[in-house]
Order: C-alpha cells, then sequence, then structure tokens
C-alpha cells in the first residue's frame, strides 16, 4: 500500500511543543490517517536504537522504553516514514 507524505503546517502538541502536522493518504482510498510525531519522539526512538538494547521490530518493547513517550502507532508510523522524519528532526 503506497503512502504519499505531506507536511500540511507547524502547530504545537497537546502539551505545548513545536510539531509538526502529517498526513498520510491511501493511494487506495480517500481517508486520511493524520499522525504526529514530535521531535522528542523521534528522539526518544533515536535514543532506544541506538543503545541496541532491542530489536526495533519488537514494537512493544520499544513503547515499554520509551516511558510513554511511543506508543504501537507511533513506532510503525517512524518505521514507515524514518526519512522523512530524519530530513526534519535529524542531527545538522
Amino acid at each position: 500500500m503506497k503512502q504519499t507524505i505531506k507536511t500540511i503546517a507547524k502547530r504545537k502538541d497537546e502539551r505545548g511543543r513545536q510539531a509538526k502536522e502529517i498526513i498520510c493518504l491511501n493511494a487506495k482510498s480517500d481517508k486520511s490517517i493524520k499522525t504526529v510525531i514530535t521531535k522528542k519522539q523521534f528522539q526518544t526512538y533515536l535514543e532506544i536504537r541506538d543503545s541496541g538494547i532491542t530489536n526495533m521490530f519488537d514494537v512493544r518493547k520499544v513503547v515499554e522504553l520509551s516511558s510513554g513517550t511511543l506508543t504501537k502507532e507511533d513506532c510503525i508510523f517512524i518505521m514507515k516514514n524514518f526519512n522523512e522524519l530524519w530530513d526534519k528532526y535529524g542531527e545538522k
């Protein structure tokens, strides 16, 4: 299933942190799934990855290690859209 990523706008998330809203459009339907990944969430994902504690495909363990920062859906979204998120939030 091919997805198209479109950054809509900068906005503040529920905790007042800066976030970018990303919309995934399913190419086979008109439904859109809205997912917001903050810089903190992406950095948490990278910290877990870099620690080597777990295989990143063990999403349940990644969610557990994130101490509530990431959900299962967040992890899957980050995996599918890693390059786009790296371009936005990665080290420069």
